[in-house]
């Protein structure tokens, strides 16, 4: 299934500001080994909690670094497909003059 770049650009602007990133709660309950993490994400001045709590670190720090290179990403893929569709019509163009 094709990535739709339209509709993650659309879902990051309405999406909490970026950047998010993951922190271990101070007073966290151990009774089962699991340490939750809270995601927090930036206003321009503070850092907010915008999760309760996720019970795995490399899922909360995943979950932040994924949002965060999400709009980088699009831009690449942008780009990727654009020069495809250039090298293409080229393609395309060299072969009807043959």
């Amino acid at each position: 299934m094709p990535v739709d770049i339209a509709e993650l650009r659309e879902l990051l602007g309405k999406a909490t500001k970026r950047p998010w990133e993951a922190d271990q709660e101070a007073l966290a309950s151990r009774r089962h080994g699991d340490t939750p993490f809270r995601i927090y994400a930036f206003d321009g001045s503070n850092w907010f909690p915008i999760t309760q709590h996720w019970t795995d670190k490399v899922d909360a720090r995943l979950a932040c670094a994924a949002v965060n290179a999400l709009p980088e990403l699009l831009d690449e893929l942008e780009a990727a497909r654009a020069e495809v569709e250039r090298l293409q019509a080229r393609i395309a163009a060299d072969g009807a003059g043959s």
